[in-house]
């Protein structure tokens, strides 16, 4: 089990949820899936590199995107943004600036904002609309927490 205590209650929830046949992030959720968010470390709540948290945004749609076997549609499985699932879609997602992902950052930063009492900086690293297949974002420690 995680060291981590959200970590921990986190996998716990999705374990529930696959004994019970419930929805998680509108998701049916099995054994590989409870897996896939155990082994990845930047999975709620994230880890700490530095003066930043890097935190991995949960795929959109988790199964589809582990029984996917073309990139691209990894990728499309792993966004939430409909504009960019659209785009990776149809083949023209080079017609979106990175920066378009700020928005996803948004949601990251409301939780931060709110665990740091202060307004936090976000930054995407990694999306689908970089070429990765997982949205990634760096959280940037307040100062006075950087102890």
């Amino acid at each position: 089990m995680p060291d981590n205590i959200q970590k921990q209650e986190f996998v716990e929830r999705v374990q529930k949820h696959q004994k019970e046949g419930t929805l998680e992030y509108a998701q049916y959720i099995d054994e590989e899936v409870v897996e896939y968010i155990k082994s990845n470390p930047t999975i709620t709540p994230g880890i700490r590199e530095g003066d930043k948290i890097i935190v991995t945004k949960i795929p959109y749609q988790i199964k589809k995107l582990l029984n996917a076997e073309d990139e691209r549609m990894k990728r499309y499985y792993s966004c939430y943004c409909a504009w960019v699932r659209g785009a990776i879609k149809n083949g023209t997602e080079q017609e979106i600036s990175p920066n378009f992902c700020h928005c996803s950052a948004g949601f990251i930063k409301q939780y931060w904002d709110i665990i740091f009492d202060q307004p936090t900086k976000v930054e995407p690293i990694e999306t689908p609309l970089t070429g990765k297949v997982e949205c990634k974002f760096a959280v940037h420690i307040p100062k006075e927490f950087q102890k």
